[in-house]
């Protein structure tokens, strides 16, 4: 006999609303999610609740909470599952396998990311897994089916940086352009002091970066000619442990207000510039593994988060294509 399941069903024209099937018998839960539980659990009553275990998933949770003592994101985040499932949802709706690819259903109706979909959906499971190591059900329901989220590019186009560019402040043009031409990442550059500069080698070299670990080797920024304007366009003198880059009243910059001030001029965020970087030295035929070492990468993996196929591209490809049918003159008249 199959186990019951809670189904979240979808029509065309009609909200998706909920049934229950047991034993080849499907009752209709209606189209609300926290009434739907509470009625299915009304009828899986007969199922009988063990020993300790809680009557509701409000309560599960806030055993948890007590007991299992989770981080604050973690809490949080099963906080939210209790909030859509209701306080009063009961606890015998985790007999059912697929209550978590149901709770995946509703919140897809709620334009959330796919992202967070998986995070709550994996949180809720936690606190399954929990409740099946304290004994009081079988075992855990299924995962809810991963969400895949849709990459979409990251780069400017030439146009919008042109654009941006003949408005920005100078301040804040010599940083963003740093990092326009040299595809480092913005925690790189606003970090970056003097004495990690060497002009006469064209290069910045540092001891402590993100792959430092892994590499075991400092990381070597290239400067080329744009970048090297840059830094000499900075008034000296220099001393060797201030900071490169100041913002517009002389302090540090920060990532979350520099991608603000950009914002501000039509680019989305300082860390599209380093996308736009990769991807124009793609474009113009740099081979992946050099543009790997000049971001920095160990992986070339990584390297394909930043490589998008543009319509243009594939156009070019498209007239170089070889082709085995001749091209001799009539050929296209006489069909």
């Amino acid at each position: 006999m199959r186990e019951p399941t809670v189904q979240c069903i979808r029509k065309k024209g009609r909200n998706p609303y909920f049934r229950l099937r047991v034993g080849g018998k499907d009752h209709h839960l209606g189209t609300d999610m926290a009434v739907a539980y509470k009625r299915a659990g009304e009828i899986l009553g007969g199922l009988g609740r063990r020993a300790g275990a809680p009557s509701s998933i409000a309560e599960l949770y806030r055993r948890w909470c007590q007991e299992a003592k989770p981080n604050h994101n973690l809490a949080r985040a099963a906080g939210r599952w209790v909030e859509d499932f209701a306080t009063d949802a009961p606890f015998d709706i985790l007999h059912d396998p697929l209550v978590l690819h149901a709770y995946g259903d509703y919140l897809d109706t709620r334009d959330l990311k796919p992202s967070t979909i998986n995070r709550y959906t994996s949180t809720a499971r936690v606190v399954c897994r929990w409740a099946a190591a304290q004994g009081w059900i079988d075992k855990p329901p299924d995962s809810a089916p991963h969400r895949k989220e849709i990459l979409h590019p990251r780069d400017e186009s030439p146009e919008n940086i042109a654009k941006a560019w003949s408005t920005l402040n100078p301040t804040i043009k010599r940083v963003a352009t740093f990092i326009l031409t040299t595809g480092c990442r913005p925690s790189e550059a606003i970090s970056l002091t003097w004495e990690q500069v060497r002009m006469e080698k064209r290069v910045c070299v540092l001891d402590q970066h993100k792959t430092a670990a892994k590499t075991r080797r400092p990381r070597t920024i290239y400067l080329p000619p744009q970048a090297m304007e840059v830094l000499e366009s900075i008034p000296e003198p220099h001393s060797p442990g201030e900071l490169v880059f100041h913002n517009c009243r002389g302090g540090p910059w920060k990532r979350r207000s520099l991608s603000r001030s950009l914002s501000r001029h039509g680019i989305r965020g300082v860390y599209t510039l380093r996308h736009t970087a990769a991807q124009t030295w793609l474009e113009a035929g740099t081979p992946i593994e050099v543009v790997a070492k000049l971001l920095g990468h160990v992986d070339l993996k990584m390297v394909q988060v930043y490589a998008q196929v543009r319509s243009t591209q594939l156009q070019r490809a498209a007239e170089t294509l070889p082709t085995l049918i001749p091209t001799a003159p009539g050929v296209a008249e006489q069909e």
